[in-house]
């Protein structure tokens, strides 16, 4: 994989100085960092300023790329034939979780424990989708994936001791078109988002002890969502739209905004997450196959 552009961090910088001046959030321009990506990225956070994002590169392994609050890693390769766009999440600093639909359409599953990742296992299933993952405590793991039936599919993983006890598939009904993705707003809540049958973004949420009905939410997604939340009571979707370009609905508690258009020229499915209050880290693959990144602060 190719080196990223070294003035990422003078424009991130000048950004947040600018957002410090005027007292207001803005979303900062897009930037290129660089490597050679055949899938969408995904992107998840160890801690404030923290930023882990992984793609399948160019010989279909997984690649991961570190942002450690100053400056950004080299490219790693981590193996394993990915044929999916892949999924990452943390629980905790020096944790990461990785997902992807392996060479036989199952889900797979590699893991970092702060000192080496895990080989790749098979956990089964099969997926025609990537898979999405999200944890709403320390060693609790659900993973989500389009079935061959389009339904939204879950399992979830309980770590004990240094491994992780995974329940059976359960199925979670919908008739997606899209990948979904799922993310966790408190330990009693998850909200789960994808591209209905009739091609508008459409949510499901679980309140900690059962699931709600489908809610259609409109838009016109070319793409899987992507979900980011800072808190209990807000959310930013964020899908390829018409034109191929970012937009991003909100909910702020009470009711969802409109839909915004926030431009670039996406050649996948957006991945973004919060690893503070007002923040948001969004990465696309770009129009030349490099990954491009952009924050609202």
């Amino acid at each position: 994989m190719q080196r990223g552009k070294g003035r990422l961090l003078v424009l991130v910088c000048a950004l947040l100085l600018v957002a410090h001046v005027t007292g207001a959030a803005i979303w900062g321009n897009w930037v290129d960092v660089g490597g050679i990506l055949t899938s969408g990225p995904t992107v998840a956070s160890q801690g404030e300023n923290l930023l882990d994002v992984f793609a399948r590169g160019p010989n279909g392994s997984l690649w991961q790329r570190t942002w450690n609050g100053a400056s950004w890693s080299d490219w790693v390769d981590l193996g394993g034939i990915v044929t999916s766009e892949p999924d990452c999440v943390s629980w905790g600093i020096r944790r990461l979780d990785c997902f992807v639909r392996g060479p036989n359409g199952a889900l797979w599953h590699a893991a970092w424990n702060g000192t080496t990742w895990s080989a790749w296992e098979d956990l089964g299933g099969f997926l025609t989708s990537g898979p999405s993952a999200a944890s709403r405590a320390t060693g609790l793991l659900s993973v989500f994936g389009r079935g061959i039936d389009n339904a939204l599919w879950q399992r979830t993983g309980v770590l004990i001791g240094t491994d992780v006890h995974w329940t059976d598939w359960e199925s979670l009904g919908g008739l997606l078109t899209s990948s979904a993705d799922c993310v966790s707003r408190e330990v009693n809540r998850m909200d789960c988002f994808a591209r209905g049958p009739d091609g508008a973004l459409w949510q499901l949420t679980w309140d900690g002890a059962t699931w709600s009905d489908w809610v259609r939410l409109g838009g016109i997604p070319a793409s899987g969502p992507t979900v980011a939340s800072w808190s209990a009571n807000h959310l930013d979707v964020l899908v390829s739209g018409p034109g191929n370009t970012l937009w991003q609905i909100t909910w702020d508690g009470a009711v969802w905004g409109d839909w915004v258009d926030l431009g670039g020229i996406l050649a996948s499915e957006p991945d973004c997450v919060s690893w503070a209050s007002g923040r948001i880290d969004c990465f696309v693959n770009g129009p030349n196959s490099a990954l491009w990144h952009r924050a609202w602060f």
